[in-house]
C-alpha cells in the first residue's frame, strides 16, 4: 500500500507536467521483483497513472541478458499491457548500454520525430521505435 501512497503523492505534485522522467534503479518492474525491491523498479501501475494523467513517460531500464530483439519484444508486449501509445527507445552503447524508454503521447511523438531523433544520433545513441515483429 505504500506504493500507492507514493504514486498518488507523485501524480499531484506533477499534474501540470506534459513528460515525466523516472530513473529507477533497474527500470521497469519484473515477476521476480517482491516486498522490499520492487522499490528498485518503476511499476506498471505507475506507467499507467501517468498516462491517463495525459503525461509523457521516459524512464531508464537496464538492458536484460536476453537477445536484442527478444528483449525489445518482452518490453513492448509489457507496456502494451498498459497502453497502446507509440513505444520508443533510446540506447546508448559506450560503455554499458543503456536504455530509455518512452512511452509518448502525440504531442511528444511529434517533438521526438522530428528533434530527439536527429539529436540523439549525434551523440552516438540508438533510436528505435518498439514494435512486435
Amino acid at each position: 500500500m505504500k506504493e500507492r501512497d507514493g504514486i498518488k503523492r507523485h501524480l499531484k505534485n506533477l499534474e501540470n507536467c506534459d513528460v515525466v522522467f523516472l530513473d529507477p534503479d533497474n527500470g521497469l518492474e519484473v515477476d521476480s521483483a517482491k516486498g522490499k525491491k520492487l522499490s528498485k523498479y518503476v511499476l506498471l501501475d505507475e506507467l499507467r497513472s501517468y498516462i491517463n494523467n495525459g503525461q509523457s513517460v521516459v524512464f531508464y531500464n537496464h538492458r536484460s541478458r536476453k537477445q536484442v530483439g527478444e528483449y525489445f519484444i518482452d518490453l513492448y508486449k509489457r507496456l502494451k499491457k498498459i497502453t497502446m501509445i507509440k513505444l520508443f527507445s533510446i540506447s546508448f552503447h559506450k560503455g554499458t548500454i543503456r536504455d530509455y524508454i518512452i512511452l509518448a503521447i502525440l504531442n511528444m511523438k511529434l517533438n521526438y520525430e522530428m528533434h530527439v531523433q536527429k539529436c540523439w544520433s549525434q551523440c552516438g545513441a540508438e533510436n528505435n521505435e518498439i514494435v512486435p515483429s
